[in-house]
């Protein structure tokens, strides 16, 4: 006979949150070094849809805005640590400035954002810190118009923590070093993941698309011309054998060089 079904702590938990589970456990784990405001806002905007305008005429007026939204959107990630958040920096540095400049849809227009979806991520903050604050009495969260962006260490472990939500959603880049001329050019820039057979890319919209890491995580898949990732972070690969230990396999030890 088999044993009945257990609800650990951390899944009961979970339960209690009115997102899907890979968002429950990421903000469960968020606890520590003041990372629980930055991940509410993370979940709050990965859970509702198009955020960014990322669509517009071929006029000569928005071509130009699109360039300086483009522009500001880079200039959002920062640098170091903050950098390899990637586009979940900048969806947080983009809320952060919207609710501190109190200008609403004035400023959606300037930046390129959708303020019913803008109007739909403060809910879904405010909905998630009420019940953060209803399950842990002593954590007091509230919805800080003036959050400072992340620190260097806090997006490190903010990046951690989208790993063990996202852990089947990580893509290596393809090594193409014995690949033919063609093959070598088609493949310059794709990653293989195990949710596909065909390679994925990461969008020119992504501010990671220069940098290129070897591993990344990402929300979805999109299909245009090809197989993109959307809403990426680079993560190091050192952190799997201790974050996923069940997506890894190990060999046994080399007899050479020697402990």
């Amino acid at each position: 006979t088999g044993q009945s079904p257990h609800i650990t702590n951390l899944g009961l938990t979970m339960s209690q949150f009115p997102v899907s589970p890979r968002y429950s456990k990421m903000l469960c784990l968020s606890h520590q070094y003041g990372c629980l405001p930055y991940m509410v806002t993370i979940v709050s905007a990965l859970s509702v849809p198009e955020m960014f305008i990322n669509s517009w005429n071929a006029n000569e007026q928005e071509t130009h805005q699109v360039e300086q939204i483009t522009s500001i959107r880079r200039a959002w990630t920062g640098q170091g640590e903050c950098y390899l958040l990637g586009d979940l920096m900048v969806l947080l540095r983009a809320i952060g400035a919207y609710e501190y400049t109190n200008e609403g849809m004035t400023f959606c227009e300037h930046n390129g954002l959708r303020y019913k979806a803008m109007c739909e991520i403060r809910k879904l903050r405010q909905q998630l810190t009420n019940i953060i604050n209803t399950l842990c009495h002593d954590i007091n969260l509230c919805l800080n118009p003036q959050l400072p962006p992340p620190t260097q260490q806090q997006s490190r472990l903010l990046r951690q923590l989208v790993l063990t939500g996202f852990g089947d959603h990580v893509a290596k880049k393809i090594n193409t070093d014995n690949m033919n001329a063609q093959d070598k050019k088609k493949l310059r820039y794709a990653y293989q993941t195990p949710l596909c057979d065909s390679p994925v890319f990461i969008h020119s919209s992504s501010v990671l698309c220069s940098l290129c890491p070897k591993y990344v995580v990402f929300q979805e898949i999109i299909e245009t011309n090809k197989l993109y990732m959307r809403e990426i972070i680079a993560v190091d690969e050192e952190w799997f054998p201790l974050l996923l230990p069940q997506m890894c396999s190990f060999s046994s030890p080399l007899d050479t060089p020697s402990p």
